[in-house]
């Protein structure tokens, strides 16, 4: 079920957001700089983010459930000499929790299950959308808090399966970095606008008399309502859970049509699995690990017959190149002119690929690579694939 499945990421969040322009309504007479002290426009907290994949049902009778989980927010310090004046002026709708450097360690991580996870569950539990054998999964990045066995213990006892993405694609496979972490961050400018509309507010500003107190206390105020606006639009948040491939099922709808990767604007088609037409992907003794393939270097303390996907996805030499699929030719390789930086010779032409743990994928070359440093290397991906 969508609403049971979760994603959780940090967001560094400025005292200052969205200051990068400025502007004001047409025949404004007054139009606000944005600007302050130096050093509010770095890093001054951490937003945990965390947002379901579709809406939950609606509870019987008057019990509560939240559209999504209570949004956090880690400040520097200890917390323990805050003032409980302070904590009475945060947003209620805002776990805070503290750390050094106000960042997610294995403590803050596990302490964030604790005060956010485990609540949300109970109180569904209470409401009676979900049953005491029911499952959640959380979908995290490799952050080192969030592999730690204490954090997949902690969930674990409130039966949440927790599925770390591949290291170094989380920007493709995250829903929050899709857009929704940057649209928080824009509504928070948008709240910190609204409460300098005040005169008193904007005298503050402007004398610089805001205390650490008083800025911890507007970021939770300024970040629960930027959530809880991000979060109203379900259309939108779908659609963040859709093109990263997060709600894709193993059965029933596959969504793969949903998907939307960056630079690619042509149709696509993702071999079914469940299709018994497509060219059968070759076979292996063992399976890809349940979470993250190990890296490079840990690779030689795994089982020599297990097959490890480098960040390359090089095929290994003992690999065997699978049958070429029926009814393609193959044509000579291309002449090394074919293959210089800006040569369009390439441009309209068929690829077949065969790509480890997936099996032969065609696919069409629409454009030749400049020398940029992010085309370099495509052209080294696409010069390996052609050469072999």
């Amino acid at each position: 079920m969508p609403y049971r499945r979760l994603h959780v990421d940090q967001v560094p969040l400025p005292f200052i957001n969205g200051a990068e322009t400025t502007y004001d309504d047409v025949g404004a007479k007054r139009v606000r700089i944005n600007g302050l002290q130096s050093g509010l426009n770095k890093r001054q907290a951490t937003a945990q983010l965390c947002i379901r994949g579709g809406p939950p049902p609606a509870a019987a009778g008057l019990i509560p459930v939240l559209q999504q989980p209570k949004v956090a927010i880690i400040f520097r310090g200890t917390g323990q000499r805050i003032s409980q004046m302070e904590k009475d002026g945060y947003h209620d709708d805002v776990t805070v929790l503290w750390q050094a450097k106000a960042w997610v360690d294995r403590q803050t991580a596990n302490a964030w299950v604790r005060d956010v996870i485990a609540p949300l569950v109970a109180a569904e539990k209470k409401a009676g959308i979900a049953e005491d054998d029911s499952r959640y999964l959380l979908l995290a990045d490799n952050l080192d808090a969030q592999t730690h066995d204490t954090f997949r213990s902690e969930l674990k006892r409130l039966q949440v399966d927790l599925h770390l993405l591949p290291p170094g694609k989380t920007d493709f496979a995250q829903p929050i970095d899709a857009g929704f972490g940057r649209v928080v961050k824009l509504y928070m400018g948008e709240e910190m606008d609204k409460w300098l509309d005040d005169d008193n507010n904007l005298e503050r500003w402007e004398s610089n008399a805001l205390s650490a107190s008083d800025r911890r206390i507007l970021m939770t105020h300024w970040l629960g309502h930027a959530y809880r606006k991000a979060s109203e639009d379900w259309n939108q948040v779908t659609k963040y859970w859709e093109h990263t491939g997060g709600l894709m099922t193993i059965t029933g709808d596959f969504g793969a049509s949903k998907l939307k990767f960056d630079g690619v604007k042509e149709k696509f088609i993702i071999p079914d699995p469940f299709n018994a037409n497509i060219v059968a992907p070759r076979s292996y003794a063992d399976p890809e690990p349940e979470d993250v393939a190990p890296s490079r270097e840990s690779a030689n303390d795994e089982d020599e017959d297990m097959i490890i996907l480098d960040d390359e996805d090089d095929a290994d030499e003992e690999d065997v190149l699978a049958e070429f699929p029926s009814g393609l030719v193959q044509l000579p390789a291309p002449d090394a002119s074919a293959l210089e930086v800006g040569s369009n010779a390439l441009v309209g032409m068929a690829i077949c690929f065969d790509w480890t743990a997936v099996g032969w994928c065609v696919g069409e070359v629409v454009r030749a690579n400049s020398d940029r440093p992010q085309d370099r290397r495509r052209r080294c991906e696409l010069l390996r694939a052609l050469r072999d």
